[in-house]
């Protein structure tokens, strides 16, 4: 996934309400003004480098930041692996410069060649330490698609990009009773609640790649959200409140008290800020150890 480094930053300030608290008391308002500082940081850092050195300055932190995300991601459902996985089957994805939609294609070219009579269901029984690698590579490879697309190409969200991404996600992967990715992999469901695990953490995960792209656009970051256990149970309540799902699971009291009075979209908002926030700090801290060693290696 290229990186686009003379692209600025942009916060939409009239897009942010300044009035309400967030997540552990912190106001909006000073979350915000940390973000336009973070933002501000990087576009310096940007600024003092040429073309080519931002790019090959942002690419390895830019990687890392996006692996993040898909691990914090992949929590919330507890698919994937560890962080150490994750980091290494992410990287080559994120530092590569082929498209992923070329790629997906391939992918489904070369399996017609050695199958070209593939049953209507999968009678491949994966191991689970090998589909969990699976699943962090489709959706580390899916994020770089919509990323691509929406971000770096500058393309509208559409119905295909949609389903492309989630065609993606599902590459290869069987849901839960055994369906193979063609009968759900970017097609319309017959009912509006998802039927199978792997539906359900599919919808969830282009529901957050969607935020992101989002947010890449617009604030030059991206959310990780899904990192600590806490912000995981509010995730999961937040998704059931909005969407009107029944509960998962009952939360414990002491889960919860940190954010009695932020319900459905407020809370989500509430997260969604302080994650951007932590991103921009990590990476404007990331651009100054790399700036700063390379003006004392030209020293």
């Amino acid at each position: 996934m290229a990186v686009d480094a003379s692209r600025p930053l942009a916060v939409a300030t009239d897009r942010v309400v300044v009035n309400q608290d967030t997540l552990d008391g912190a106001s909006v308002g000073g979350l915000y003004a940390e973000l336009v500082r973070n933002t501000t940081a990087i576009q310096k850092s940007l600024q003092a480098l040429s073309l080519d050195d931002g790019i090959l300055v942002l690419e390895p932190i830019v990687s890392k930041l996006l692996a993040r995300m898909i691990y914090c991601s992949n929590r919330i459902d507890d698919v994937g692996g560890d962080w150490d996985a994750t980091m290494h089957l992410c990287q080559p994805i994120f530092r590569s410069k082929k498209s992923t939609l070329d790629v997906y294609r391939e992918e489904l070219e070369y399996e017609a060649l050695v199958d070209s009579c593939r049953q209507p269901r999968s009678t491949i029984v994966t191991p689970a330490d090998i589909r969990r690698e699976h699943e962090i590579i489709q959706h580390a490879k899916a994020a770089k698609y919509m990323l691509t697309e929406v971000y770096l190409h500058g393309h509208e969200l559409s119905e295909e990009i949609l389903l492309n991404t989630h065609r993606i996600m599902t590459y290869n992967i069987d849901s839960a009773d055994g369906a193979p990715p063609t009968e759900y992999g970017g097609v319309y469901r017959s009912s509006s609640a998802p039927s199978q695990t792997s539906e359900q953490s599919a919808s969830w995960f282009i529901s957050q790649l969607l935020l992101n792209a989002i947010l890449l656009k617009t604030v030059g970051a991206v959310a990780c959200l899904g990192n600590d256990t806490q912000s995981r149970e509010s995730l999961k309540a937040v998704g059931d409140s909005v969407c009107g799902s029944p509960k998962r699971e009952q939360v414990s009291p002491g889960k919860i008290t940190a954010t009695p009075h932020l319900h459905g979209p407020e809370a989500l908002r509430s997260m969604v800020l302080k994650s951007v926030v932590e991103s921009t700090r990590h990476l404007a801290k990331a651009l100054r150890a790399e700036t700063g060693i390379r003006y004392s290696n030209a020293a």
